[in-house]
């Protein structure tokens, strides 16, 4: 009987564990997920920027490095 005790908790754990481990896999995911839509979206504003910064580019030019001009390559 004692064994039985052991034996079904051992199980519960695995269950508990399996359930965890399925929960955790898609924290991660939505985590990458996001991580990847912030990171484009970065990328994206970047851009827009760079392509104003080109539209606009004075004599006053600070050097930030966002609009890379090819004349300075």
């Amino acid at each position: 009987m004692e064994i039985l005790k052991e034996l079904l908790k051992v199980i519960s754990l695995i269950v508990a564990l399996v359930i965890f481990g399925v929960m955790f896999a898609d924290v991660v995911k939505a985590l990458a997920l996001t991580i990847m839509i912030l990171a484009f979206g970065g990328f994206l504003l970047l851009g827009i920027i760079g392509f104003f910064m080109e539209i606009s580019h004075a004599d006053n030019c600070v050097g930030c490095g966002i609009c890379i001009r090819e004349d300075e390559i």
